[in-house]
């Protein structure tokens, strides 16, 4: 029935608790769980192993590939696929014991080829209660689900691998880009495509997983921020219709904020101003690197 795809890269210790939520689904619909290593260098191979031994509710697949980045990952996950319906979910992620169901009750009930789901994904609520990881979800920078309604059509800029489904026949005809070789924009990339082609996005806020990355300022601050200004500038490149580099008065506002002592005064009047004002700083570097 569904084919759930987890790349992984040095994320072994997330990957065994990720696992182990999806052998506590409580379904009667015959489910796959491929997770492809991209290349680890970590114990990843050895949880693996482990969980290959195991009884599980699921059947395990697990590929073994030298890095090529997520996108690449996620498309030999797919091509090894056997059932009709996929979902994408990260290595981190933690999905409620119904997560399964709700994704493939959407899918029965929207037989269209076009037709793919946005499930709902947030912090796991030890990390939910820190004030930069609720701005993170806030501000669009990791998810930005505030404006989305239950079970109603949202666009590509949500379209989010950490928690979506759709028909195999149909991504199929796209797949991940597998030029982009840091973080980002691979995944809007592919929802555009599909957009463009007649494809929709239902959310469905009951399909609920949490994300348990502990992102941290020093992480996103500058590294994954640089990475998603360096993957726009492809992004750009393969989609000149949809304005994602700053210019104009956009682009002077963000080398304003980039300034140091402007950061530093709106730090001390509000921290997430402050964060705000990084998050264009490095992406403007990223951009222009």
């Amino acid at each position: 029935m569904l084919s759930i795809i987890i790349p992984t890269y040095n994320n072994a210790a997330e990957l065994h608790e990720c696992l182990e939520h999806l052998n506590l689904q409580m379904t009667e619909h015959a489910f796959e769980v491929i997770v492809v290593n991209d290349g680890s260098t970590d114990q990843t191979e050895m949880v693996l192993k482990k969980w290959r031994a195991k009884k599980t509710s699921f059947e395990l697949k697990t590929l073994l590939q030298e890095n090529k980045k997520q996108g690449a990952a996620r498309n030999r996950g797919v091509r090894e696929a056997t059932h009709h319906l996929i979902a994408f979910i990260g290595a981190d992620i933690l999905v409620e014991p119904n997560w399964l169901n709700t994704h493939v009750e959407f899918h029965q009930k929207n037989p269209d080829e076009k037709a793919a789901a946005l499930g709902f994904t947030t912090w796991t609520p030890e990390l939910g209660q820190d004030r930069f990881r609720k701005w993170l979800e806030s501000s669009g920078v990791q998810f930005k689900y505030g404006p989305l309604k239950d079970g109603q059509k949202t666009d590509f800029w949500h379209f989010y691998t950490s928690n979506i489904s759709m028909k195999k026949s149909w991504f199929l005809k796209f797949g991940f880009d597998e030029t982009f070789k840091t973080y980002g924009w691979e995944d809007i990339l592919l929802g555009y495509q599909m957009q463009k082609a007649g494809g929709t996005l239902t959310y469905l806020k009951s399909a609920k997983a949490y994300h348990m990355d502990p992102l941290t300022e020093e992480k996103v601050f500058p590294g994954r921020l640089e990475n998603i200004g360096k993957s726009a500038v492809l992004f750009q490149q393969k989609c000149p219709d949809v304005r994602v580099i700053p210019t104009g008065i956009k682009k002077v506002i963000f080398k304003i904020l980039s300034n140091s002592i402007i950061i530093v005064a709106l730090g001390l009047l509000r921290k997430e101003w402050r964060w705000y004002a990084l998050s264009k700083k490095y992406f403007l570097k990223g951009v222009n690197s």
